[in-house]
């Protein structure tokens, strides 16, 4: 049973341009073939390529040259051995690639670009958790800063409270303050020292 071929999402501007980027040459017609893409969409893209500068306009033998030729770019092959010295006018300088070398070179490039998208999926998606997070502690943070700055307003309420009792106390009992007779500066100068002892220990603790 024939196995349903697999489909591959649309290829975009990005897609392409990632790929000129490596040929030495391009044409509206290599786009269409080789990106399965419309005539329409494939001519767009080589008009963004022209308009900025990564190839140049059509040229008399049909094809859209870069700035500056490119040379092939080939992956390193091993060589065999040879059991003679190579001399030097037998190396040959590397040619422009062909268009069945640019075709497979194009679909190198179209796996490992699906074989990443995955990964660049996976990153962007710990991306969003990081931020989540990050503002999840930046809540927190601000909670608990305000909790603190109102613990701090209420001891600071609370020690005005506790002075302005002291006070109170001074002026009712201390015996100095008696403006009666001896008896009542007597009375006083007793429950004077009973209290005092005991707001003096909570001021401490305090």
């Amino acid at each position: 049973m024939w196995r349903r071929k697999q489909e591959h999402p649309p290829q975009t501007y990005e897609d392409v341009r990632l790929v000129a980027d490596v040929l030495s040459r391009i044409n509206v017609d290599l786009i269409e073939r080789h990106f399965a893409v419309s005539a329409d969409t494939a001519q767009q893209f080589m008009d963004r390529l022209v308009a900025e500068k990564r190839f140049s306009v059509l040229q008399s033998d049909g094809w859209h040259y870069p700035p500056v030729r490119k040379l092939r770019v080939r992956r390193p092959r091993r060589k065999p051995k040879l059991t003679y010295e190579p001399k030097t006018e037998d190396h040959i300088a590397d040619e422009p690639e062909s268009p069945e070398d640019l075709a497979e070179r194009i679909d190198e490039l179209e796996q490992d670009g699906y074989r990443l998208r995955p990964t660049i999926k996976r990153l962007q998606d710990a991306g969003k958790t990081v931020i989540d997070q990050r503002e999840q502690w930046k809540s927190r943070a601000l909670v608990a800063e305000e909790q603190m700055a109102r613990e701090r307003d209420r001891q600071a309420s609370g020690q005005d409270r506790f002075d302005a009792l002291r006070r109170i106390v001074v002026k009712e009992l201390h015996p100095d303050a008696c403006n009666g007779g001896q008896l009542e500066k007597l009375m006083r100068q007793e429950c004077f020292k009973k209290l005092w002892p005991e707001i003096e220990r909570l001021a401490e603790q305090k």
